[in-house]
């Protein structure tokens, strides 16, 4: 369902709220959290090789989500 009215936000929060959704979509569909996510020595978490591409996949469907509500990124 593709929203007809345009509504734009500045690009840093279009941006914070596009990988929201990204990472909710890859958590909702991750059996195996492990293959996606490692921890480095200091205890940080980030994405495998595999769980970064995972996630711009997922990020890219999450603009095309925002885009079919009305929401973009530009100028305010």
């Amino acid at each position: 369902m593709m929203s007809e009215n345009k509504t734009y936000i500045p690009t840093s929060q279009f941006v914070e709220l596009q990988a929201s959704i990204a990472e909710a979509i890859l958590y909702a569909q991750t059996i195996d959290q492990g293959y996606y996510i490692q921890t480095d020595d200091d205890g940080n978490e980030c994405y495998t090789e595999e769980g970064q591409e995972e996630f711009n996949e997922r990020y890219e469907q999450a603009q095309f989500i925002l885009n079919d509500c009305g929401l973009h990124s530009g100028p305010v």
